[in-house]
């Protein structure tokens, strides 16, 4: 349970990151939080139904013990965070590019007196 609200946690800090880190740096920031937010969910889901076929597998072929999925949920939550916040990390850090358009635009500085 503590790990939820952490995840939760995680997750509204990080999205608001990527909003202001994109609008920042000229990107569509409401989209990019958009992604950011269903990146998260996303890759949580799926990891999390991911493992559980794996141990279902497991429980009915190798006669895994029932209780498997009580005894490790701690150990499942925290490797899905960690994947979660770590497919958030890398388009916060897409997001913090600065595009390249900026330098084309600029006029270069006048050349020096003397």
């Amino acid at each position: 349970m503590i790990l939820l609200v952490l995840a939760l946690a995680f997750l509204a800090i990080s999205t608001f990151f990527v909003y202001k880190t994109a609008k920042e740096n000229g990107y569509n920031a409401i989209l990019w939080a958009i992604v950011s937010f269903s990146t998260f969910v996303g890759v949580y889901l799926v990891l999390s139904i991911a493992i559980a076929v794996v141990i279902a597998i497991g429980m009915s072929l190798f006669g895994w013990s029932n209780n498997t999925f009580a005894s490790s949920e701690m150990l499942i939550d925290l490797v899905v965070m960690v994947a979660s916040g770590a497919s958030v990390m890398l388009i916060l850090r897409h997001v913090a590019k600065i595009k390249d358009e900026e330098y084309l635009t600029e006029e270069l500085p006048p050349p020096p007196t003397f």
